[in-house]
């Protein structure tokens, strides 16, 4: 909105002149070709004119810029509202303001101040220095008029690179700086649309004053004032305007307005020219900026900056680089750009260097295309194919020696840290559990213990104390340390046949909802993982039985075939079939004095891996068609756990890749490099209704450490490289094979998998996910910990034997299991120690404590979020997560201090169960019931929860009686203790019950029939709308002002909310049965006939000719969408198809609701004439009498039927009446109120049609 013929003319002025504002970043436009030979002038230093690009500081800019605009949008919004007329500009302002907002906080959080310092400079003409990306996006925005397109910048930018490359960090930093530079334009434009206001209103101002005096003296003073504003092209453009009315005063005014003019050079014909030319640019630029912002916002950023990437195109033509997945290419960038900046070499020599070391070469493959290939051996003469190996992997310091890197002080603690090995955990942890002791130490000497009495506090104190400190050092090591991916190929269309995957879920079939179980969620994980060479199978074994086999076994196991068959029939493959049942005979286990599947779980998978290497010497029954070929991978899955989207691909894609390849040494029968076994990160389900309980919701809500739920802390993985296996994960069947052979005896090991990734070397994944479901008892809970602690304490074999191969890390893994065991035991005799040996006072600090002790970690978690950590959460956002966090961790707390004394019965029965089976009997080492079974077999009244927790009411009463036996004052504190742990069966029954969904709404009566007469007005909308005229689909949208009109077209989603829209109507009664399954026919129709992709609907149709709207697209949201819609559909047809007695009378209240809109339509009718006024008290009694039918229908529904049709009757008076009204009002009012008396009666007709349908 330049206002000015020549702004250099205008001089200082009043302060009444307003302030002339910046120009907007404006030249002439480039092509493409222009635009790239601008880039590399840039890069040479020519920056003679950068359109008023100068030094800022960012932050304060940007925070200004928004002030600014806001300023501009209020002033425009009011001066809209009161009637004055907006130039278009401000018009483009008005509608997109929540546009700039967003775009204004997406610039603050992703350009920090920190980061833009680090961008390299360019120095201007004038000896000051901005960043040169800054520069680029300026100078592209000033010649593309603000118009972006991918394209044209990619080309500045190419050309700005053929002479010099530019940093990751700047091509990251390019669409923020892009998005600045266009809010920057638009900052100046909107002052200037302001300022033109201004001008306007002031030229109207005296236009009036002049139009307003007869007097020559007055006139001529009052424009004597204005000369300066004259030169101004808004001023005098609009006063031109206002005096051209022929009147005698204006006349005069015209003559010294034109002298004015003159005096600058200037005519009224030449200011019209300027000023219109200045309002069509300046819109026409507003128009480019927003629409730039909303394509910023839609291009692939990623894609566009990998396209301009010297870096990238340089790892491509000489690596494997383009085959990684995205996140795995990002890790190799973020390390060359850590390597250039300590070092003396750009980031793209970095790249050089690295690719150097890695020996590749470019040779010729057999079909003459040319491929990398690399031969880079280290000390061990193990071969190395990826440039990964020196930028993230073992070889790092080779390169970092090469380049001259200097290490920064966070990197040296860090590696000095993983060179501890084990004591770097177990030396701190020891260090933090002494200072707890020697601090509870010097509190018990000062109360005047004795030594015998502090030395047995402490020792008991020891393994709590030890609890708190490896909790503590596990979350402070966690705030230092980033998360680590593994770097791994991109599978996304698919895992090829050399990295052929089998997913196995090992389960046990009982009955037919086992196996129907399996099946179902076997499918589940085929639809989230169906692309390439994925097959799935059922390892099954049958229960353990005092019978070898009977009739019902083979009965279920046939039917566990037939449903396997369904699986393949219905997702048909070439080749080998998608889906297997392998099951196991039972074999009679002495040690277990019964017939069961061999060795459990761990004999399936290892008899499975001998299997698929062509060993038929197993327990397995035959097949009836042979496994698939080469199978690489085996992806073991629980019966409870759920994978999400590729999930299968993403982990082979990972352990295929070099850096994660095992490498078994034969002779040591250790993995020297890579990993055999990967563990994703594991994730409790979000359930609800009958699938959750209270004490779920708590205990999944805080994940803490525990290594067999959901993963052993990251701290392993990031700082040592080394995860821990819990049962779920992809493993590599021949290092698996070769890392464990003959190393487990029989009917010895029960955890199994904690072991067999320490033997054969694991990892854990923490940006794959999983899902399972965590119990919704607690005795399911129970039963499982009792189980876990038996198969810790049954490996102390190989943690005692320096010959077991264990590594020392895995060995302290284990360790540290049996002390996590130990912890409930000591903490309870702590706590009863505590109550006998100390006063009452004493005795409540000691009890303090000891809940601190275990609650370290979650109370330091609580106090470190009280800061929000990123500025995208809101204020409320941030406590309210606070808050919960807060009370969900109160309630863990208090659940685990009251379950504890049966946490403490149940570890010591664990511990002296497994070392009497241990050294004692060697019997039942094996014994095993899964989470499935306990749920089944465990009762869940008070009765049979007092019976399994027996052992919580004799530590509660036992607990009691000895403080008290020996008159301690600090029985008050036990009395509170052993009233809890008594009672704590009774609490764990209580929040193992099934829980009301979080987000179940407790609705009045007042506000459903507020909402029912929204929902009848939106139905509305569809009744009018989706006619035959629109083949029967909902138009998007209908305008009703300036003039209505019907969009004529639709969506997927639009018509899967209009499908759900007319059960919802048939649900509410204000259609019929026969009714809504027309509609739902005569849609379903349409879709059929409609053009589609691969089954797909495109996004948008014409709803008249059923043609796709171009550009021609399939939304994967609007797809879902309709997918979700439909089923949900299907399921109310099939409702209605299986009782159709019961759903053939529709519900009464949607007559109510017509009614109810009926009569607000009548209120808003003026009641300004008094001929109406009969007529409306006619309309309002049937109204009333209408009501009361329906009520007398809903108290007496036998004679419904009969009187449906008084109902009918009723609503045609009401009806008639309601026409009566409109032809006597003739308003749009009574429009309403007749369109809605005929919808009443059309209501009142479906019922009646439901009421004598014989159909």
């Amino acid at each position: 909105m330049n206002i000015q013929t020549n702004p250099a003319k205008i001089e200082l002025t009043s302060a009444s002149f307003p302030v002339i504002t910046e120009a907007p970043i404006r030249s002439n436009f480039m092509p493409e070709d222009r635009l790239r030979e601008l880039g590399a002038g840039l890069a040479k230093g020519d920056v003679k004119d950068l359109f008023g690009l100068a030094p800022f500081e960012f932050q304060g800019r940007i925070r200004d810029s928004a002030k600014r605009i806001l300023e501009v949008y209020r002033s425009t919004n009011a001066a809209q509202a009161k009637g004055e007329t907006i130039t278009p500009a401000a018009q483009w302002l008005l509608d997109n303001n929540y546009l700039v907002e967003e775009t204004i906080f997406q610039v603050k959080r992703d350009l920090p101040r920190r980061f833009y310092r680090q961008l390299p400079t360019l120095k201007l003409a004038d000896g000051t220095s901005v960043p040169r990306a800054l520069a680029l996006a300026w100078t592209y925005v000033a010649h593309s008029d603000s118009s972006v397109s991918a394209t044209m910048f990619k080309a500045i930018v190419e050309g700005f690179q053929s002479v010099e490359p530019l940093k990751i960090g700047e091509l990251w930093a390019l669409p923020s700086l892009l998005r600045f530079v266009l809010i920057e334009n638009l900052r100046r434009i909107a002052v200037r649309v302001n300022r033109t206001r201004q001008m306007r209103q002031i030229a109207n101002e005296v236009a009036d004053r002049v139009l307003a005096t007869d007097d020559n003296a007055d006139r001529q003073k009052i424009l004597s004032h204005y000369g300066t504003h004259a030169q101004d092209t808004t001023f005098a453009t609009q006063l031109l305007y206002r005096l051209r009315d022929g009147s005698q005063n204006a006349g005069r005014a015209l003559e010294w307005l034109e002298s004015e003019l003159e005096k600058s050079g200037s005519d009224a014909e030449e200011i019209i020219i300027s000023e219109h030319h200045t309002l069509s640019s300046g819109n026409v630029t507003t128009g480019n900026i927003i629409r730039g912002l909303r394509l910023i916002n839609d291009v692939d950023w990623t894609v566009w900056f990998e396209g301009v990437s010297r870096i990238d195109t340089l790892l491509r033509e000489k690596t494997d680089f383009a085959a990684l997945d995205f996140f795995s290419r990002d890790q190799y960038r973020t390390a060359i750009e850590e390597l250039a900046r300590r070092s003396e070499l750009s980031e793209f020599r970095v790249a050089e260097k690295a690719i150097e070391l890695a020996g590749h070469v470019v040779i010729a493959d057999a079909s003459g295309a040319e491929v990398p290939q690399a031969e880079a051996t280290d000390a061990e003469g193990m071969v190395h194919t990826d440039v990964g190996f020196f930028l993230v992997g073992p070889r790092r310091l080779e390169l970092e020696q090469a380049i001259g890197y200097r290490p920064t002080i966070s990197v040296t603690a860090k590696r000095a840290f993983t060179s501890t090995g084990w004591l770097g955990v177990v030396v701190p942890v020891f260090a933090l559990t002494v200072l707890l002791l020697a601090l509870a130490g010097n509190a018990l000497d000062h109360l005047g213990l004795s030594l015998p009495s502090i030395v047995l506090m402490l020792a008991l104190f020891a393994v709590p104390a030890s609890e708190g400190a490896l909790a503590f050092f596990n979350t402070v090591a966690s705030l230092f340390l980033k998360p680590t991916r593994l770097v791994g190929y991109d599978y996304k269309h698919g895992v090829p046949a050399e990295a052929r995957t089998l997913v196995v879920v090992p389960s046990l079939i009982g009955s037919r909802d086992d196996v129907e179980e399996n099946i179902r969620n076997i499918e589940v994980h085929h639809l989230a993982n169906s692309a390439g060479e994925i097959h799935f199978a059922l390892l099954s074994d049958w229960p353990d039985s005092n019978t070898e086999i009977d009739a019902a076994d083979i009965e279920i196991l046939q039917f566990a075939r037939d449903e396997i068959a369904r699986l393949n029939a219905r997702y048909p493959t070439e080749g080998a079939p998608r889906f297997y049942v392998l099951h196991r005979r039972r074999l009679y286990n002495a040690a277990q004095g019964c017939w069961m599947g061999w060795e459990r779980k761990r004999g399936k998978l290892h008899e499975l891996n001998l299997l698929l290497r062509g060993d038929s010497d197993t327990t397995y029954l035959p097949l009836d068609v042979p496994l698939p070929e080469k199978v690489v991978h085996v992806m073991t899955l629980d019966a409870d756990t759920r994978t999400t989207r590729d999930a299968v691909a993403s982990l082979a894609g990972k352990l295929c890749h070099p850096l994660n390849r095992p490498h078994f040494d034969a002779a040591k029968r250790v993995v020297t490099a890579g990993y055999t076994i990967l563990q994703p990160r594991i994730t409790a389900s979000l359930t609800s209704g009958d699938d959750a309980s209270f004490f779920q919701r708590v205990f999944s809500a805080n994940r803490g450490l525990d290594p067999y739920v959901f993963a052993v802390s990251d701290v392993y993985q990031d700082v040592f490289g080394d995860g821990s296996f819990t049962g779920k994960g992809l493993y590599h069947v021949d290092a698996f094979e070769a890392a464990l052979k003959d190393r487990i005896e029989e009917n010895t090991v029960l955890s199994h998998d904690l072991l067999e990734g320490a033997l054969a070397r694991s990892a854990l994944v923490t940006d794959v996910e999983l899902v399972e479901d965590y119990p919704t008892r607690y005795s399911v809970d129970a039963s499982r910990h009792h189980r876990w602690a038996r198969g810790d304490w049954q490996l102390l074999g190989f943690i005692l034997d320096p010959r077991s191969g264990v590594p020392a890390l895995s060995r302290w893994k284990m360790v540290d299991n049996l002390r996590r065991s130990l912890t409930p035991i000591f903490w309870v005799m702590a706590a009863i120690a505590g109550w006998t040996l100390l006063p009452f006072t004493q005795a409540a600090q000691w009890q303090a404590l000891l809940i601190l002790s275990l609650f370290m970690a979650p109370t330091f978690d609580i106090v470190n979020g009280i800061l929000p950590k990123s500025g995208d959460q809101t204020p409320r956002g941030h406590f309210s997560a606070l808050a919960r966090d807060t009370i969900f961790g109160t309630a863990l707390v208090a659940l685990k201090v009251l379950l504890m004394a049966h946490l403490a019965w149940m570890m010591g029965d664990a511990i002296v169960r497994t070392l009497y089976r241990l050294f004692v009997s060697r019997q039942n080492l094996l014994e095993w019931r899964t989470a499935s079974q306990a749920h089944k077999s465990g009762g869940s009244d008070l009765a049979a929860y007092y019976g399994m927790m027996y052992g919580a009411v004799i530590i509660g009463v036992v607990g009691l009686a000895i403080p008290v036996l020996a008159d301690s004052t600090g029985a008050f504190v036990a009395f509170f203790f052993a009233l809890f742990w008594i009672g704590s069966p009774a609490v764990a029954c209580w929040i193992s019950r099934s829980a009301e969904t979080e987000d179940r709404l407790r609705i009045s009566a007042a506000d459903i029939h507020t909402l029912r007469t929204i929902a009848r007005r939106t139905w509305h909308y569809f009744e009018t709308f989706v006619t035959a005229e629109h083949h029967h689909l909902p138009p998007d949208n209908f305008q009703e002002s300036p003039a209505p009109v019907v969009a004529p077209r639709t969506s997927p989603t639009n018509i899967g909310v209009y499908l759900l829209s007319v059960v919802s109507a048939r649900d509410f009664g204000w259609i019929s049965l026969s009714d809504a399954i027309t509609r739902i026919d005569a849609t379903m129709t349409t879709i059929e006939s409609m053009p589609r992709d691969r089954g797909h609907l495109f996004n948008w149709y014409d709803t008249t000719t059923l043609k796709p709207l171009y550009p021609l697209y399939i939304s994967a949201v609007d797809s879902g969408n309709l997918a979700g819609h439909l089923v949900a559909v299907a399921a109310a047809c099939a409702e209605w198809a299986e009782a159709p007695s019961v759903h053939l009378q529709g519900d009464f209240e949607g007559i109510l609701d017509t009614v109810t809109i009926l009569d607000e339509s009548l209120e808003e009718l003026p009641d300004d004439r008094r001929q109406l006024r009969p007529l409306r008290q006619r309309l309002a009694d049937r109204l009333d009498g209408m009501r009361r039918a329906v009520m007398t229908i809903k108290a007496q529904p036998e004679m419904a039927s009969i009187r449906t049709i008084n109902l009918a009757v009723l609503a045609g008076e009401i009806r008639k009446l309601a026409a009566a009204i409109h032809t006597e009002a003739a308003s749009p009012k009574s429009d309403v109120i007749a369109d809605w008396a005929a919808r009443l009666e059309a209501t009142c007709e479906a019922h009646v049609h439901d009421s004598h349908n014989d159909e």
